[in-house]
């Protein structure tokens, strides 16, 4: 399965080999997941939640930390929106100001 942060035609994915990363038979399902790679980044639409990996590891040294960390940010969320209300604007802060595409590629 692929959590996609926005879902495009195929057209688009077709226009660049570069945008193409998992062969055809490796993925199962697409699924529409804004903020799914938090706290990883994704190029384009956030940043690298630097923070939270810390927070992560510093809380997870030991066996009950992680329990805690585990309820807290796992079991203790209901689902992804409420994964990213939680987040609120920490993760807001992670969004690039403006978009910048690329520029256009021939390939021709």
């Amino acid at each position: 399965m692929v959590l996609a942060e926005e879902i495009v035609a195929p057209e688009v994915i077709l226009s660049d080999p570069n945008r193409i990363l998992l062969p055809p038979h490796r993925v199962s399902a697409v699924a529409h997941v804004p903020g799914g790679a938090h706290p990883s980044p994704v190029q384009g639409y956030y940043g690298r939640d630097h923070a939270f990996y810390t927070e992560y590891h510093r809380a997870t040294r030991e066996r009950q930390g992680y329990v805690e960390w585990l309820e807290e940010w796992v079991l203790g969320v209901a689902d992804r929106e409420a994964y990213l209300r939680k987040l609120g604007q920490r993760f807001a802060a992670l969004r690039p100001p403006a978009r910048r595409l690329a520029a256009p590629v021939d390939y021709a």
